[in-house]
């Protein structure tokens, strides 16, 4: 009410309080927010509220990963020919998940990652940044009830990209019936972050995408090594 602009005495006639009671508490109550005066307070709870619909997000975040980590056996998805960094990453973002530690995710994460879902599905979307990489891990599995991924393959085309085959399963929220399909994720890699998170219907697409990819990491180092610009 206060942050609404009532004053005290309006505040207490609402309440069945007097206003020096009222002034009271609002006194007691500032310092734990931070501020000085009532004129601060709109904008003090204004980023509470902010502040807590983020932690609301962050830990669903965290409750999807868990959710995902649990169904199949992702270790004995990952290629044994990963080379050993890569090996090291795959194993790095299985844990991860399991624990729903979304920070860890995040610090191996290009804080301008772009993601983008798979383009043939109904309102198939693009994200940029660390915050689309949590609406992102949001955004799928809430279209679902049900939602699970059973790991087939991670395994990498060459040192730039790791892939992950799996079956995604659930209900779509939109029909009453059991969907699989398999979804073809591709990590685009650079200096041991995730640059690019791409997600496709097939395995040739996606080869196609981390192809291309390498090519854009070669010309990057071409330039680089000539101390140029790519064209």
């Amino acid at each position: 009410m206060a942050a609404q602009g009532l004053t005290n005495r309006e505040i207490g006639q609402q309440l069945y309080l007097s206003h020096r009671t009222v002034g009271s508490d609002l006194y007691r109550v500032f310092p734990k927010l931070g501020i000085g005066s009532r004129g601060q307070l709109a904008g003090a709870l204004g980023a509470g509220l902010a502040w807590s619909a983020m932690e609301d997000r962050i830990e669903a975040a965290r409750e999807v990963m868990r959710q995902v980590a649990a169904r199949g056996d992702w270790e004995a998805a990952v290629d044994p020919a990963l080379p050993p960094e890569l090996a090291e990453l795959a194993q790095g973002i299985i844990e991860a998940y399991r624990q729903g530690d979304l920070e860890w995710v995040l610090e191996h994460t290009d804080p301008e990652i772009e993601i983008v879902q798979v383009p043939e599905i109904p309102d198939a979307r693009a994200y940029t940044g660390h915050e689309g990489m949590i609406e992102a891990l949001l955004d799928w599995p809430r279209q679902w009830e049900d939602f699970r991924i059973e790991p087939q393959r991670i395994f990498a085309p060459d040192p730039c990209n790791l892939i992950v085959r799996a079956i995604h399963g659930g209900r779509p929220h939109s029909m009453d019936i059991e969907v699989e399909a398999e979804i073809v994720f591709v990590f685009r890699l650079r200096d041991g972050l995730v640059t690019r998170w791409d997600m496709f219907l097939t395995l040739d697409e996606a080869l196609g995408r981390a192809a291309e990819g390498r090519a854009d990491h070669d010309d990057d180092h071409a330039a680089e090594r000539h101390g140029g610009e790519r064209a």
